[in-house]
């Protein structure tokens, strides 16, 4: 049966990558959000459920009769948050799974620890070692460079964790 995978890594914005079956790697990006502003007059940064939800329900569609299976990073927020930051990350990771959910994927969650193992020449800890992985990304997947490097020849992590994690769930689906 023909499968269709996602990578997600999820957050704000968090990242998608869509792999079709044979031919791989159909699209990478960065999660859709938007600035929610309150009564305060405070904005923050979240992500756009309804475009996330249309955005899943668009690749589905793509090939309606096949597996749709997402593998989603299986995330906590870090004991160092403060209780702002961590409830928002939880609200940002709850809205990936439930729209992959909702929008008929099979949902498969995956610890950063296990799809890292298949990363070549990953090392190191913190924020190098997702530097290691972003890089090892863009060896990997060059013609990807426009989404995995932002202004300024930043780097963007989300989109190359999401390809790496679609990798991994690949790796055992086929």
């Amino acid at each position: 049966m023909r499968t269709w995978i996602l990578g997600i890594d999820p957050g704000c914005p968090g990242a998608v990558m869509l792999r079709a079956p044979v031919v791989g790697v159909h699209t990478v990006q960065e999660g859709p959000w938007r600035e929610r502003v309150y009564a305060s007059g405070r904005k923050r940064k979240q992500v756009h459920a309804p475009a996330l939800h249309l955005l899943l329900r668009n690749f589905r569609a793509l090939d309606p009769d096949a597996r749709h299976v997402a593998f989603i990073e299986d995330v906590h927020s870090m004991p160092s948050d403060g209780n702002v930051q961590a409830f928002a990350f939880g609200r940002s990771v709850q809205a990936w799974e439930q729209a992959a959910e909702i929008e008929g994927w099979e949902i498969l969650l995956v610890t950063p620890q296990v799809w890292q193992r298949r990363v070549p020449g990953i090392s190191g800890s913190g924020k190098a070692r997702k530097l290691s992985y972003h890089a090892a990304a863009l060896a990997r997947w060059p013609e990807h460079r426009d989404v995995l490097v932002g202004p300024r020849d930043g780097a963007r992590l989300d989109p190359a964790a999401a390809l790496w994690i679609a990798d991994y769930g690949a790796s055992l689906l086929h």
